[in-house]
């Protein structure tokens, strides 16, 4: 059975506390708060086209092409604002482009020296340690995670990150101390049932596991990960027809191919070939390329005789 390792990763271009005496810049940042990043780039270019050294239009310019998708646009951008007026703002700023464009130890330098202007900012530090988990550098992804912690000690999201990470590294009981730590902090947070009931299912405690499952169900009833786990272990109990329940559950929610071709491997044990061709037909065409082997093995139609 195979389980999901997810860290939580938070991407928060950050805005000066400047009080903007420009009206232009004002109505930039507005537009840019209500997602209307078009009319950001407008306002820019305008206050660009009057003054071509304005640190602040072209930031909030590279931050509206940058939620466009236009990478190169958005990079350029950032560059003259942080040439311009070099701080934590520009830096964080860069270091999340560098991130988006998968530059993730150019990323992690403009971290370093966002934090060189503040050492007091949380998301800083969270957003580095998720990098650098990304670049295998676990344990400093670790160090970056409890110094998040010191800093706002509420972080629950750190500790369930520290916990992935350990239960990756493969000290289990480390890991489940640093969930039950998050849900203390927040006992209505389901990720940290669903990651302490992951990782008590990889200890073989089946029990707990299930359990915590339950829990995260009882807070968030949409947690695709947590019911596909408990499909998983119904299946392996032999309990088809509670898998079965499940997966109905999880194709009220979405279509999953996943869950089309698990159940269509309940019907097929049900003797209902017509329903489990059905969902592994459907399987297939979203892209689950396991069900063809299903289908040609059970689907396929008898050749006529001559």
């Amino acid at each position: 059975m195979k389980f999901l390792t997810q860290l939580f990763f938070t991407l928060l271009f950050v805005k000066g506390c400047t009080n903007f005496s420009d009206l232009g810049i004002e109505n930039a940042n507005d537009a840019y708060n209500k997602r209307y990043y078009q009319t950001a780039i407008h306002y820019a270019n305008q206050i660009l086209s009057e003054d071509s050294l304005n640190a602040d239009a072209f930031l909030i310019r590279g931050k509206s092409y940058s939620k466009l998708n236009e990478r190169e646009l958005a990079l350029k951008d950032i560059n003259s604002a942080l040439y311009l007026n070099p701080g934590f703002e520009t830096y964080y700023n860069r270091a999340l482009e560098n991130f988006l464009n998968q530059y993730y130890s150019k990323a992690v330098e403009d971290f370093d020296s966002a934090i060189l202007y503040n050492d007091k900012n949380s998301e800083v530090y969270f957003s580095r340690a998720y990098t650098k988990y990304l670049l295998s550098d676990m344990d400093e992804a670790i160090k970056d995670y409890e110094k998040v912690i010191e800093l706002d000690s509420t972080s629950f999201k750190a500790y369930i990150n520290i916990g992935n990470i350990l239960g990756s590294l493969g000290y289990g009981e480390q890991a489940v101390e640093k969930f039950t730590k998050a849900i203390s902090i927040d006992p209505n947070n389901a990720d940290g049932y669903f990651n302490r009931g992951n990782q008590k299912l990889l200890m073989n405690d089946l029990e707990g596991g299930i359990e915590d499952l339950e829990k995260s169900l009882l807070i968030d009833n949409k947690n695709v990960n947590a019911l596909f786990l408990l499909a998983e272990l119904k299946m392996k109990a032999s309990d088809n027809l509670g898998s079965f329940e499940i997966l109905n559950r999880i194709l009220s929610i979405e279509e999953n191919p996943r869950a089309l071709f698990m159940r269509g491997s309940i019907y097929l044990k049900l003797e209902d070939r017509t329903n489990a061709c059905s969902d592994f037909n459907r399987a297939g065409e979203l892209g689950y390329f396991d069900a063809y082997e299903m289908i040609n093995k059970y689907c396929a139609k008898p050749k006529k005789k001559k």
